[in-house]
C-alpha cells in the first residue's frame, strides 16, 4: 500500500517538477519508498532528483538527493557509495543543508560503524546533536534508520521489530 501511494504521489516525476529539486515533498516520498524496502525504486527517484538538481543548479536539491540516496545505498550494502553520497550532501553550500544535516551525519556514522571506525562515528553523531547544529530542532525521531545494520533488499531488518506500535529509541 505504501508503494502504491508513493507512486501516486510521485506521478511519473510530476511531484519533482512541481516541488522543484529544492522542495521537501519528494525527499519525504523517498523515505516512504525506502521504508517499504523498494530500494531500486528509491534509487530511481533519488537519481531523478540529482538530475533535476544538476539541471537547475540547485545545491539544496543536490544535497537532498544525495542524503536520500545514501540511505538506499546503505540498505543495499553499498556502504562506501553511501558514505560518499552522505558526505556530498554535507559538502553542499551551507544554505543548502537546511533539512538534511542530521540525517546525513547519521548515514556517515552508520557507514563508519560498518567499517569499525567507532571514534569517527561518535564524532559524527556529536556533530549531529541539536547543540552542534545551529537552528536544529531537539529530539528528531529517525523512524526507520536508527539501527546501524544495513539490510539487503527483501530481507527483514531490525527495524521490523518496532513497527508494531512502539517507538524507536531516542537518538
Amino acid at each position: 500500500m505504501i508503494v502504491l501511494l508513493a507512486e501516486l504521489a510521485w506521478g511519473d516525476g510530476e511531484l519533482l517538477e512541481a516541488a522543484t529539486p529544492d522542495g521537501l515533498s519528494w525527499p519525504l516520498l523517498t523515505g516512504a519508498v525506502l521504508f517499504a524496502d523498494e530500494l531500486e525504486r528509491d534509487l530511481e527517484i533519488c537519481n531523478a532528483g540529482l538530475d533535476a538538481a544538476r539541471e537547475r543548479d540547485s545545491p539544496a536539491g543536490y544535497a537532498a538527493a544525495s542524503y536520500c540516496r545514501a540511505w538506499a545505498l546503505y540498505e543495499q550494502g553499498a556502504v562506501r557509495a553511501a558514505l560518499a553520497d552522505a558526505k556530498a550532501a554535507l559538502d553542499a553550500a551551507p544554505d543548502a543543508r537546511r533539512t538534511h544535516v542530521r540525517t546525513a551525519y547519521g548515514a556517515i556514522a552508520c557507514c563508519q560503524i560498518q567499517h569499525g571506525e567507532l571514534e569517527p562515528a561518535e564524532a559524527e553523531l556529536h556533530d549531529a546533536s541539536p547543540g552542534a547544529i545551529r537552528g536544529a530542532r531537539p529530539r528528531l525521531w529517525l523512524t526507520s534508520r536508527w539501527e546501524s545494520e544495513p539490510r539487503r533488499a527483501g530481507s527483514p531488518g531490525p527495524s521490523s521489530s518496532w513497527r508494531g506500535g512502539s517507538r524507536p529509541p531516542a537518538w
